[in-house]
């Protein structure tokens, strides 16, 4: 049999190496050209026929027919082998068509990639073997022949793996909200609202439905299942949510349900969302910066998405960095949104003009066209104990670059920043999603893993920086300015002790003056102040002495928390670092 497979991602590579060793002819199709290919062909195995470019004829001799997720459902090669009487697949159909283990299945237009990760999470925490994938980024047909009854599989299902499906065997479906979103694909909403409701139409009644019924759309599916529905948002009790915003709280919520369908307790599952350090490119905290904190949420690529980011911040102080490209969404609400939760706006991408425009009432929108200039005019804009929120209400495409790597930018560090004079070292994230480092060499050396040689006065500078994943669960090196105070001035709070300690000295002796100094009960320590009163000057130098301690205390524990800093802070080192 020879299979024909569009598109060489990674759900292609998947399929060619599971139909390959299935012993099946495998032809690929790509319109790329080899050069932009070349890592995905050196993954392919081998025997594996390229088709790339705008070749013609690829269908010839052709039995069946997989679909990568990106590949439109009726693109014309598509067509054009359904009118052959050729057979469409995709790779989660034919997944699911061989897959062994218990499906929780998890779509919605938000919240889809953490919702799947908490889910597994939570399943881990129970004694069955548990596999993550789908949507989110990992491919599961790779690993199909691992499965077996016992596994739970968690998969996050897009619209256009629903799409692809001939038979969704779900038996856990979990729908979290729906709102308008790739209608440049489905054509309608009610075209999206179907394909979404396929997660659990072809469900039986011994499988579930956990939807949300705060959501009017997803609250009208109940009647297109035959499956047990669950409401999650009425589950109890609350979980342990770490990360902000209503809508994590409704993801830890829906994972919480599908842990109660399991069996779990409830402190089991509370266990495991509490551990939960959240999802790259989600809302994550990427570090503190001068005590304003940066967030990577570049996934919010619709206005939706983007609102619920927008709104996990009640109070702060937020600048917020948005663009990307695309047309054709409702942005009235999300316009309301933004003028109700943040303070300045930074915009670049193709959709720059088209958001400038709508946010024309919003006090403060400065415009960038690179990533340094949106950075630093973040950095700039920013304020102690504010946020820089990066979340594009739209596609991100060359701005998803921006978007993601901005977040985690360390141009609030070089010498351009009007915050330059700022001396915070960078904070440690709340998780290790990202390492700042520089391109100096580095020496690699027995005991703690990566050692970076320290130079006095080390500054990095924004074409100096590289923003990388580091291996395994790494949280990376810290690079941080010395501080070197000002020559010649105290701190406010020691000159404050000071000056009045020495107010207080000349006082006590004025005390001795005639006429100034007052004696009460025998003793002539009281000074008279006229309209005011008497005070003794003792008490004044009482205060300054207090001042001048707290002042002594404060230092004393800033720098014994410098010295107890490690220089190198792998909390979870990758096997590179397992000497640690």
């Amino acid at each position: 049999m020879t299979a024909l497979v569009v598109g060489a991602a990674r759900s292609g590579i998947a399929l060619a190496t599971h139909l390959t060793l299935a012993g099946e002819t495998v032809r690929v199709v790509d319109r790329k050209p080899a050069s932009e290919l070349r890592d995905a062909i050196a993954r392919m195995p081998a025997g594996v026929d390229f088709r790339l470019g705008d070749e013609t004829d690829v269908l010839e001799g052709v039995d069946v027919v997989y679909a990568s997720p990106g590949v439109p459902w009726d693109a014309q090669l598509l067509n054009d082998a359904r009118s052959l009487g050729i057979k469409v697949s995709s790779e989660i159909d034919l997944f699911l068509k061989l897959n062994k283990g218990t499906v929780v299945g998890i779509t919605g237009t938000n919240g889809k990639t953490t919702t799947t990760a908490l889910t597994g999470a939570v399943l881990a925490a129970g004694h069955r073997p548990v596999i993550v994938g789908g949507n989110i980024g990992d491919t599961v047909l790779d690993r199909v022949e691992e499965i077996t009854p016992d596994h739970w599989v968690v998969l996050e299902l897009s619209s256009f793996q629903l799409e692809s499906v001939d038979w969704p065997r779900v038996h856990v479906g979990v729908v979290l909200n729906i709102t308008p979103d790739h209608l440049d694909r489905h054509g309608t909403f009610e075209r999206y609202v179907d394909l979404k409701a396929r997660t659990i139409e072809f469900a039986t009644p011994e499988d579930f439905a956990v939807l949300n019924g705060r959501d009017e759309i997803v609250r009208g599916l109940a009647g297109r299942t035959r499956a047990k529905v669950v409401w999650f948002d009425q589950h109890q009790p609350i979980p342990p949510m770490p990360l902000p915003g209503q809508h994590n709280m409704d993801n830890a919520l829906a994972a919480a349900a599908v842990g109660r369908i399991a069996g779990l307790s409830d402190e089991t599952i509370n266990t495991a969302i509490r551990s939960f350090k959240g999802v790259e490119h989600r809302l994550e905290l990427v570090g503190r910066v001068g005590g304003v904190r940066w967030f990577n949420d570049s996934k919010a690529t619709n206005p939706d998405a983007g609102r619920v980011a927008l709104r996990a911040f009640p109070g702060a102080p937020v600048v917020l960095i948005a663009g990307g490209y695309g047309s054709g969404f409702e942005l009235k609400e999300w316009v309301a949104d933004v003028l109700a939760n943040t303070e300045a706006v930074v915009l670049m991408g193709a959709s720059a003009d088209q958001l400038q425009e709508a946010l024309g009432d919003h006090p403060k929108v400065v415009r960038a066209s690179t990533l340094d200039e949106a950075v630093g005019a973040a950095a700039t804009l920013s304020r102690l104990g504010g946020v820089v929120l990066s979340a594009p209400p739209t596609r991100a495409s060359t701005c998803s670059r921006t978007s993601r790597i901005g977040a985690t930018s360390s141009k609030p560090w070089s010498t351009s920043s009007s915050r330059h004079e700022r001396s915070d070292a960078i904070e440690e994230p709340a998780r290790p999603p990202a390492a700042f480092h520089d391109r100096a060499p580095v020496r690699r050396g027995p005991g703690h893993g990566h050692q970076r040689q320290r130079r006095p006065g080390l500054q990095p500078t924004p074409d100096r920086l590289l923003l990388r994943r580091a291996p395994g669960r790494v949280d990376g090196h810290r690079l941080r300015r010395p501080v070197r105070p000002e020559p010649g001035r105290l701190p406010q709070a020691a000159a404050a002790g000071a000056r009045g300690a020495v107010a207080a000295s000349l006082l006590m002796m004025l005390v001795l003056v005639p006429h100034l100094g007052v004696t009460v009960n025998g003793a002539r320590r009281w000074f008279d102040a006229g309209p005011l009163g008497t005070f003794q000057p003792s008490e004044l130098g009482k205060l300054a002495f207090a001042v001048w301690i707290a002042h002594g205390w404060k230092r004393a524990r800033r720098r014994s928390a410098i010295s107890a800093e490690p220089s190198c802070r792998l909390r979870r080192c990758s096997p590179a670092c397992s000497s640690s």
